[in-house]
C-alpha cells in the first residue's frame, strides 16, 4: 500500500485542477492539450488512490462519477489541442463533479497549483494547497 502522503496530495491536486474554472485551468496547465492532460492526470490519480487507499463508498462513488463523465466525452468534447473544449457544458459537469469530490474528501478549499517545468520538457504540478 502506498503511503497516504503520496495519494492524498496527488488526488487533491488533480481534483483541484479539474474543479477549477476554465480560465484557471488554462493558466495552471503547461503547454499541450489541456483537456487530455486534465483527464489523464485524473485517471492516474484515481488509479493510484483506488488501488492504495481504503475509501468509503461515498468517496469511491464520487471518483466513479467523474470517471464516468470523463469517459462519456467524445469529440467535440475532446478535440486534441483545442483548449476551447473546456468551455463546453460537458466540462462544466466535470468541474461540478470534481468540486463535489473535493468536498467529499474534506478538501473544499483546495487550490490548483500552476505546473512548472522541472527539466526541459518535463512538467510537474506541485501539491495543491488545502
Amino acid at each position: 500500500m502506498v503511503d497516504a502522503v503520496y495519494w492524498r496530495p496527488l488526488l487533491r491536486g488533480t481534483l483541484a485542477a479539474l474543479a477549477s474554472p476554465a480560465d484557471e485551468q488554462v493558466h495552471a496547465n503547461g503547454p499541450g492539450c489541456i483537456a487530455r492532460d486534465l483527464l489523464e492526470d485524473f485517471d492516474h490519480a484515481r488509479s493510484v488512490t483506488v488501488g492504495n487507499a481504503e475509501l468509503s463508498e461515498a468517496r469511491r462513488r464520487s471518483l466513479d462519477r467523474i470517471d464516468g463523465a470523463a469517459r462519456a466525452l467524445v469529440p467535440p468534447g475532446l478535440e486534441g489541442f483545442n483548449n476551447e473544449v473546456i468551455q463546453r457544458p460537458a466540462w462544466a459537469i466535470l468541474r461540478k463533479l470534481a468540486g463535489s469530490a473535493l468536498r467529499e474528501f474534506g478538501w473544499g478549499g483546495a487550490k490548483v497549483q500552476v505546473v512548472v517545468e522541472t527539466q526541459p520538457g518535463l512538467w510537474h504540478r506541485p501539491p495543491s494547497e488545502a
